[in-house]
């Protein structure tokens, strides 16, 4: 089945607003490190995941084109405010993912500087579901607020 994405007025504004709730909340640092798995696989599979923790943080969530599902975040993470984009196929066979131009558009939307984002970013597939895999993008936007040292 052929999957189109149409980036209508309609659709950017959504991805917008979406854009503006996830900057107004952003994932706090102990619920991303409490999720965190710790390695540059590309791939990650639900039983990786620690024990306990929910199936992903958070985010701004929304179907486009009636074939996309897309969830969006930003997420303190150690090494700053990140953007956390994740894109599946809705209803797809298990083991489908949308193709690169797919995300690439999506990337751009979003605010990325790229697909992959270079240089300070990262692209991983991950089970969310048994057999069905989302590809996740992260990307830094600002590094950590700088603390005051002790006197």
């Amino acid at each position: 089945m052929a999957r189109v994405l149409l980036i209508t007025p309609e659709v950017r504004a959504e991805i917008k607003a979406a854009i503006e709730r996830a900057r107004a909340k952003p994932v706090p640092l102990a619920t991303a490190m409490a999720m965190a798995v710790m390695d540059n696989r590309p791939e990650l599979l639900l039983s990786d995941r620690k024990p306990g923790t929910p199936d992903r943080p958070p985010s701004q969530s929304m179907l486009l084109s009636e074939s996309f599902e897309v969830a969006f975040s930003f997420e303190e993470q150690p090494a700053g405010m990140v953007r956390h984009l994740s894109v599946a196929l809705h209803d797809a066979k298990p083991g489908k993912v949308p193709n690169a131009g797919i995300i690439a558009g999506l990337a751009r939307e979003f605010g990325f500087s790229g697909f992959p984002p270079m240089p300070y970013g990262r692209v991983w597939l991950e089970e969310y579901r048994p057999g069905r895999f989302a590809v996740n993008m992260v990307e830094l936007v600002s590094p950590p607020a700088k603390r005051g040292r002790p006197q």
